[in-house]
């Protein structure tokens, strides 16, 4: 048992050497990780804040080239553009009345009164869009 003190002294004087060899280079390592994790965290919100304003400004320039598409189209393709709109309408009309006949509840009455007003001529469609590009060069001029 009189060796017991004895280890006990020597292992505490090795463990008083070797804690400083040991807590250093594990003190660095730990600073070295806090600052790739901020340095990461930094660059990440940069990264997102320079995606965002890519982003807005791509929103931008997609407004305005619609914008300016708007502007600059010819009378034949807002007509094509109307007519194709109108036939997806009767085509939505057509299919819902399917199905609330399928249900049970169709007023042919009522459907047919809505199918009166909606039906326009092709000529009409020119007429408005005659009419409306008149206004607008009229706009532009004052």
């Amino acid at each position: 048992m009189s060796n017991l003190p004895a280890f006990m002294e020597s292992a505490g004087s090795a463990l008083a050497v070797l804690t400083p060899l040991v807590v250093l280079p594990l003190t660095v390592f730990t600073f070295y990780l806090r600052s790739l994790r901020e340095h990461q965290s930094t660059w990440h919100k940069d990264l997102t804040h320079r995606i965002n304003t890519i982003e807005s400004i791509v929103t931008q320039i997609r407004q305005h080239v619609f914008d300016f598409e708007r502007d600059y189209t010819t009378k034949e393709e807002w007509l094509r553009e109307e007519i194709r709109t109108r036939k997806q309408l009767d085509e939505l009309k057509e299919s819902s009345w399917r199905m609330e006949a399928a249900h049970g509840h169709f007023s042919l009455g009522h459907h047919k009164r809505n199918v009166d007003i909606d039906s326009v001529t092709e000529q009409d469609c020119i007429d408005r869009t005659d009419q409306s590009t008149d206004n607008n060069q009229d706009e532009k001029r004052i």
